[in-house]
């Protein structure tokens, strides 16, 4: 789970990042989930991927800041079907 939520997140960032430097005003989206804030024992191995999206969202907002390039999260919550 952690190479799929996280790692596979990350990598494509990281291949993302030459093209998106290359156009001010760029714009990341990372997707992430109500659980990276609000952990259950049942789905602990994924809020923990979740928890280190939203670390990462972060991280990048403030690193990407002087470069103009937006990073946002999305954190969807629960849906009822």
């Amino acid at each position: 789970m952690w190479e799929v939520n996280f790692m596979a997140t990350f990598f494509l960032i990281k291949e993302a990042l030459p093209y998106l430097r290359k156009q001010p005003g760029s714009s990341l989206v990372i997707i992430s989930s109500y659980t990276g804030y609000e952990m259950s024992q049942m789905i602990g191995h994924y809020a923990l991927t979740k928890t280190a999206l939203l670390g990462l969202t972060k991280a990048l907002a403030a690193e990407l800041l002087q470069e103009q390039i937006r990073v946002n999260g999305a954190v969807p919550g629960l849906i009822k079907t």
